[in-house]
Parts: C-alpha cells; sequence; structure tokens
C-alpha cells in the first residue's frame, strides 16, 4: 500500500465507528482513553507527592509554633566551675530584679529550678501556672525557683507586675546580658533546668509541662 494510499486509510480509521461497546465511539477514542488514563494517574501521583511535601511542612511548622524563640539566644557560652569550698557545681552569683544577690552555692540541698521565659510567649502562659501549683507543694527548704526573663523589650517593672497579677510567687531575674539562656541552652522557651541539691543538672526540659510532670522531676532529684 502507498504512502498516500496508506494516509487515506488513516484518516478512514479515525472517523470509522467501532459497535462492539455499548456506546458508538470513533476509532481513536479506543487509544486515548488509555493514553488519558496514564496521564490522570501520573497527575494524581504528583498531587499526592506534592500534598505530602506541604503536610510535612505543615507539620513542622506547628511543631515549632509550639514553643517560643528566645529572641536573644547565642551560641556563646561561660563555664562555671564548682564552689572550692562546698563542691557545689554550678558556683554562679545571680542577681535578681530587686537587687538581691543570689549565690547558688548557698543553696546546696535543695532542687533549684532555672525557668526562661518572658511575658506573652504563649507557652509561657500554659507553664507557668503549672510551675507555681507545683512549686506550692514544696518547702523553701526543697525548693528554690528563678524565672529568668530573655526578652529585652520586658522592662523590670513590667516583669515585675506581671509576677504580681499572676500570683507567681519566685524570685524574677533579668537576663540583661543573656549568658545564662546562653550557657544553659535556652534558644527556646519556656525552657526549665532542674538543678540537683551537689549544683549538677539533673534534667531539662524545653516546652510546657504538666504539674504532674514537674513533680516528678523535682522528686527525682530530693
Amino acid at each position: 500500500m502507498g504512502k498516500s494510499k496508506f494516509q487515506a486509510k488513516a484518516r478512514e480509521n479515525i472517523n470509522k465507528k467501532s459497535t462492539s461497546g455499548s456506546r458508538a465511539k470513533y476509532y481513536d477514542e479506543e487509544i486515548n482513553p488509555k493514553k488519558s488514563s496514564g496521564f490522570a494517574i501520573f497527575f494524581i501521583v504528583m498531587i499526592v507527592i506534592a500534598g505530602g511535601v506541604v503536610g510535612i511542612g505543615s507539620l513542622l511548622d506547628n511543631t515549632a509554633e509550639d514553643n517560643s524563640l528566645n529572641p536573644n539566644y547565642s551560641t556563646d557560652t561561660n563555664t562555671y566551675t564548682e564552689d572550692p569550698e562546698t563542691g557545689y557545681k554550678t558556683d554562679l552569683d545571680i542577681t535578681t530584679i530587686d537587687g538581691t544577690i543570689i549565690h547558688l552555692a548557698d543553696y546546696e540541698g535543695k532542687v533549684v529550678i532555672f525557668y526562661f521565659n518572658f511575658i506573652d510567649c504563649p507557652a509561657c502562659k500554659q507553664h507557668s501556672p503549672n510551675l507555681q501549683s507545683a512549686s506550692e507543694l514544696y518547702t523553701s527548704n526543697q525548693l528554690l525557683i528563678l524565672s529568668i526573663n530573655v526578652k529585652a523589650a520586658d522592662s523590670v517593672d513590667a516583669i515585675q507586675e506581671y509576677a504580681d497579677e499572676q500570683g507567681f510567687t519566685w524570685k524574677n531575674v533579668k537576663d540583661t546580658d543573656y549568658s545564662l539562656s546562653s550557657r544553659f541552652g535556652s534558644q527556646y522557651v519556656p525552657h526549665t533546668v532542674y538543678f540537683a541539691k551537689d549544683g549538677s543538672v539533673g534534667t531539662t526540659q524545653t516546652g510546657p509541662q504538666t504539674i504532674e510532670e514537674i513533680q516528678t522531676n523535682i522528686n527525682n532529684l530530693l
């Protein structure tokens, strides 16, 4: 069959109807659905893959948003040595916002908590009431809590006013040079560091905790 006859036959086949099915259909309809089906499957697979990528990205974003980034976190750290007289592991002096100097070695035999936060931190608003409630289960001979604010915009007056409004009874500290948050890994807040009775770091926790979880951490160190 010559080229012109072949082309004519092809056109005839394309326009010829098939009656093998329940509906009359053109010859090319028997071929194109296969191509369309393959394309449809490919299209669906791509949508699923894209949706998965978006879903994973959203999950990571939501996870990050559970806690607040410390706006002044630095990887620079300071090394604290043992108290030469008592052997207390964290020989450190801290000044509270009312000017009181706290020498941590004086609190040997007690659990000490560093609670890094700032006023408008959403997750801190969950953790703070639980920490306060848990602290009321212990005496001053067992526990010391230092609430350490890490945000420059939070003034000393605002910190104290907020603590009074919320009924928080812990001692408040302003980490003005961010040495404490950097030394104890407070990249996100709330960040809680639990010191054992000898001044060593017993455990750390980033994110809000329940009263029961806080109690467990304290009891494990008493």
